[in-house]
C-alpha cells in the first residue's frame, strides 16, 4: 500500500475521531440542557472541532491531488493532534465537577409496566416492582440529577391501621385495599416516575424533575385519593395515609441519605396519626417543641404567626379576638382528649390561625348583619384553602396549614374543601371545627345575640355524629361546663364581655 494513502488514511481515522468526540460532548450538553450555561463544554468540543478541521483540511488536498504545501504527517501536524487531544481529555477530566461535559450516560432506567416485568420481580398483589427496584432505580436517577442540576423526589407512604380502642390488636391493611393503591400509584403518575411496593403496607414513589413544591401538590393529592378509596372500597378498618418527602438536593444526593430522609419524615407523621405530609427538615424543627409547652418553641415561628394575627386584626378585629378564643378552647379540649403534650403548640398555632383566610373575604361580607346570599357563602367558603396558602411555607406552620385547610370538613364527609370524613379528617382539625362552633354560638353575632350555654349544649349534642366528631363534642361539654357553670346568659367570656359586664355592675 503506498505510503501516501496510509497517510491520508491515518489523518482520516484521527479527523473522525476528533469528530466524534466533539459531537459526543455537544450531544451530552444538549441532554444535560446545558449547551448554552456550560462554556467550559463549549470550548472543549471547539477545541476537537478544529482539530478534526484541520486535519480535514491537510487531507483534502491530498486527495484531489494537489500539493498541501506541507507532509500530512509533519511532526508540526502531529504535535497539534496530541496537544489537541491532551487539552481535550484534561478538561473533560474535570467532568465530575462539570457534568455537562460527560460523555452521555447510557438512557436512565424508566418505570417498566408491571406486565413487562419478570414475575419474580413484582409483588404478588399490587403487581409493583419491589423496594430493592426502586433504590436501583432512584440511585441512576440521582446520578444523572447530579450532572444535570434536577431535582429528584423521593415519596414513602405508609398505611397504618389505626387501632380502635375496643380492639386487642392491630387488624393489617386488606389486600383489597393494597391491589387499588398499586393500581392508583402505577397508573396515576407520569411514565418517568418509578412506583414500588416497599414493604408489607408501604410504597416508594420516585419521581424526577419534581422540586419540593410539587412534591407537596402530589403527596397531599394522592393522600385524598387513598381516602377516598378507603370509603369507596368500605374498608373497615381504619387506616391512616402518612407520607414522608425527601428531594435532591436539598436532603441527599445519594440514594440511602434520600431514602432515609424519606423514612424520618414518614415516621413523624405516624406519630402524629397520619394525614400529614413532612419534609425530612420539618421534623427537626417539629421536635424541637418543648414537652408540655403551649407555645412554639422557635422565635421564628411565633414572630410570623403574631404577625399574621395583627393583620387579621387590622382587616376584621372580632374575627382575630374570635380566633384568640378559639385557641384557648381548642388547647381546653385536646387536654381532655390525651392529646400528645409535645404536639399541642401546633394545635395551637392552627386554632390561632385557622380563620386567617379571612383576610381574603370582604370586611362587609364578615360584618354583614342579614343572611349571606350564595355568592357571598361561596367567597367564605374559600378562606380555609386561603389560609392554607398563607401559612403552608411559614417556618414550623406546615403542620398547623393542614389544620387550617380542614378545619371545616364534617364527620359525615358533607364538609369542604375535599370533603373529607371521619378519622380522615385531622384529629385538631375536628378539635378546631368544635371549639370555633362553639365560640361563634356562644358569643354576639352581627345577625344575633349571643346563645346560652344551654342552647349551645344541645345543639352541639345534635350535630354529634353528623357534623361533629362526637368524642370531642363530649369534650366540649366538659370543658364549658367548667369554664361556664350554671352560665345561662350566653355570653362568651371575651375582653368587650367582661368590659360590659363591669359597666352594668358599676
Amino acid at each position: 500500500m503506498p505510503y501516501q494513502l496510509v497517510t491520508q488514511i491515518a489523518s482520516g481515522v484521527i479527523a473522525f475521531t476528533f469528530l466524534l468526540v466533539a459531537l459526543l460532548i455537544l450531544r451530552g450538553m444538549l441532554r444535560a440542557r446545558k449547551m448554552l450555561s456550560n462554556a467550559l463544554g463549549l470550548v472543549v468540543a471547539l477545541v476537537f472541532l478544529a482539530a478534526a478541521a484541520h486535519r480535514v483540511a491537510l487531507v483534502l488536498p491530498t486527495i484531489a491531488g494537489l500539493d498541501p504545501g506541507t507532509s500530512i504527517m509533519d511532526p508540526v501536524n502531529g504535535g497539534i493532534d496530541v496537544v489537541t487531544a491532551l487539552l481535550g481529555l484534561g478538561l473533560l477530566s474535570l467532568q465530575s465537577r462539570f457534568g455537562a461535559l460527560a460523555l452521555p450516560a447510557p438512557s436512565r432506567p424508566r418505570r417498566r409496566k408491571s406486565k413487562d416485568l419478570p414475575a419474580s420481580r413484582t409483588d404478588a398483589v399490587t403487581g409493583l416492582p419491589g423496594g430493592e427496584q426502586a433504590r436501583e432505580f432512584l440511585t441512576g436517577e440521582l446520578r444523572s440529577a447530579v450532572h444535570s442540576r434536577e431535582h429528584v423526589c423521593l415519596l414513602m407512604i405508609h398505611l397504618d391501621p389505626v387501632q380502635r380502642p375496643q380492639e386487642d390488636a392491630v387488624e393489617p391493611v386488606d389486600d383489597k385495599l393494597l391491589v387499588h393503591v398499586g393500581a392508583l400509584l402505577r397508573d396515576q403518575l407520569r411514565t418517568q416516575d418509578f412506583s414500588a411496593r416497599s414493604g408489607p403496607s408501604e410504597f416508594m414513589l420516585v419521581m424526577p424533575a419534581v422540586d419540593r413544591e410539587a412534591a407537596f401538590r402530589i403527596a397531599q393529592r394522592m393522600e385524598v385519593k387513598i381516602q377516598r378509596l378507603i370509603v369507596d372500597l368500605l374498608i373497615e378498618s381504619p387506616v391512616a395515609v402518612c407520607t414522608g418527602i425527601s428531594t435532591c438536593p436539598e436532603d441527599a444526593t445519594d440514594a440511602e441519605g434520600m431514602i432515609a430522609a424519606a423514612e424520618d419524615a414518614m415516621n413523624y407523621s405516624r406519630r402524629l396519626g397520619g394525614g400529614h405530609f413532612f419534609y425530612s427538615e420539618d421534623v427537626g424543627l417539629l421536635e424541637a417543641v418543648n414537652e408540655g409547652s403551649i407555645e412554639p418553641v422557635t422565635d421564628t415561628t411565633q414572630r410570623s404567626v403574631k404577625s399574621l394575627l395583627a393583620a387579621l386584626a387590622a382587616h376584621d378585629s372580632e374575627t382575630a379576638a374570635h380566633s384568640e378564643r378559639v385557641a384557648r378552647f381548642a388547647v381546653a379540649i385536646a387536654g381532655r382528649l390525651s392529646y400528645p403534650a409535645e404536639d399541642m403548640p401546633l394545635l395551637r398555632i392552627g386554632a390561632l390561625l385557622h380563620d386567617i383566610g379571612m383576610i381574603g373575604v370582604s370586611p362587609e361580607i364578615l360584618r354583614k348583619p342579614g343572611r349571606l346570599t350564595a355568592a357571598e357563602y361561596l367567597e367564605i367558603r374559600r378562606h380555609p384553602v386561603i389560609g392554607y396558602e398563607m401559612t403552608r411555607n411559614l417556618p414550623g406552620c406546615q403542620v398547623p396549614s393542614i389544620y387550617v385547610l380542614y378545619h371545616h370538613e364534617t364527620w359525615q364527609g358533607h364538609g369542604y374543601p375535599e370533603a373529607l370524613r371521619e378519622e380522615e379528617i385531622p384529629l385538631a382539625s375536628r378539635i378546631i371545627a368544635v371549639a370555633e362552633a362553639f365560640d361563634i354560638m356562644h358569643s354576639r353575632r352581627p345577625h344575633r345575640k349571643a346563645l346560652p350555654i344551654v342552647e349551645c349544649r344541645k345543639r352541639l349534642l345534635g350535630g354529634a355524629g353528623t357534623q361533629f366528631d362526637p368524642a370531642v363534642v363530649d369534650a366540649m361539654l366538659d370543658v364549658a361546663g367548667r369554664q361556664f357553670p350554671g352560665g345561662s346568659d350566653g355570653e362568651s367570656d371575651s375582653p368587650s364581655n367582661r368590659q360590659r359586664s363591669r359597666r352594668s355592675r358599676g
